[in-house]
């Protein structure tokens, strides 16, 4: 899941060069398409682009990561998918992008949809691509970033017609249940980046916990609201035990300012409660799965989770890629920390972009 779940308090703005992002006029075709969620009644828009020679072509439909993204997948400056699909046409790959429901030119609410209805999106793009000449209907498949690594083996389980799926830093645990490379230890290492005390970020990371729990297990919203106040309020004792500087660092000051009414946003609700065990145990076709070994969203060792619900369902057509020193975004980094990425001049690493290319083309 793509997972930019931690606060931030700059906002994705461009600092630096981009020297990868392609300028007018492009050595191959691009062309503004419009193809509907018959399921959902919903109208998407996007961009196909595609070699100038006459195909038909390998294609992938590019899936985007968390919160509301524009087909370009726009991170910290950084116009991610425009970077990518640019890269892959030239490789001779179709590629569709398109903006999420409720984004740009696109139809629909964003903030109420769930994993379902995006998987529903990504299939009706399938589809859309099947009605194409240009298109080799054999050959055509998903590559899903972050939370889009989430969708894109949802959608695969759902057609037995996807070809391949790529899975850019993708869940391969529950977020919970993967303790030490969950959803929690993002927090985790926020805090300690921000000086915090191993006490302080003990009693905030344990208090998380006990709240995305009670989140993912209770189904009467209200109900679970009131047992997270309830777990707020009973946790003052120990709040009042740290510091002034400890409860600063772990966004904490007060149980009066503490509000976790966000964790019951349908958005995050998709997060707590998806099982990626379960799902890609059900997919069947190839699969590519790569982490850098600098993310500390998505960290590499959900690779593992990946690779064992794959074998455990049957499918042995996986290939791992653990790329060294790259990061959430998969940009060579120094640290790996979002702090970072508006400052590397570099999108993605020219690594990552010429693995993904020779294996969708093996």
């Amino acid at each position: 899941m793509p997972v930019d779940l931690v606060k931030t308090k700059n906002p994705p703005v461009r600092t630096s060069k981009r020297p990868q992002e392609p300028v007018k006029p492009y050595p191959y075709r691009s062309e503004e398409v419009v193809f509907v969620n018959r399921t959902d009644s919903i109208t998407l828009q996007g961009t196909l682009t595609m070699p100038e020679s006459s195909g038909p072509f390998r294609a992938v439909i590019l899936l985007s990561g968390s919160g509301p993204n524009d087909r370009d997948e726009l991170i910290w400056g950084h116009r991610v998918f425009l970077v990518l699909a640019d890269y892959l046409t030239q490789q001779g790959i179709a590629v569709l992008r398109y903006d999420d429901r409720g984004v740009g030119r696109s139809g629909g609410n964003y903030d109420e949809a769930t994993f379902e209805n995006f998987a529903l999106d990504a299939l009706a793009a399938f589809e859309y691509l099947k009605t194409r000449p240009e298109i080799n209907q054999d050959h055509i498949g998903f590559i899903g970033h972050s939370e889009g690594g989430a969708i894109a083996p949802l959608a695969a389980s759902k057609s037995g017609e996807v070809s391949f799926i790529v899975l850019m830093a993708a869940p391969g645990y529950n977020a919970i249940q993967a303790e030490e490379h969950g959803l929690v230890s993002q927090w985790e290492n926020s805090y300690r980046n921000n000086g915090a005390s191993e006490e302080a970020i003990s009693f905030k990371c344990n208090l998380l916990s006990e709240i995305f729990n009670t989140a993912r297990e209770e189904t009467d919203l209200n109900t679970a609201r009131d047992k997270i106040h309830d777990l707020i309020k009973n946790s003052e004792p120990s709040l009042r035990e740290l510091s002034e500087e400890d409860r600063k660092k772990i966004e904490m000051e007060s149980v009066e300012s503490y509000n976790m009414d966000w964790v019951l946003s349908t958005g995050f609700l998709n997060i707590l409660r998806y099982d990626p065990q379960s799902t890609l145990s059900n997919v069947s076709c190839s699969v590519l799965a790569i982490n850098g070994t600098k993310d500390f969203q998505m960290p590499y060792q959900n690779l593992s989770g990946i690779e064992e619900a794959l074998k455990l369902g049957g499918n042995t057509d996986c290939t791992i890629g653990k790329l060294e020193g790259l990061n959430h975004i998969f940009q060579t980094a120094e640290t790996g920390q979002e702090s970072e990425y508006s400052v590397i001049e570099e999108t993605i690493s020219p690594q990552a972009l010429t693995l993904i290319s020779d294996w969708i083309k093996k």
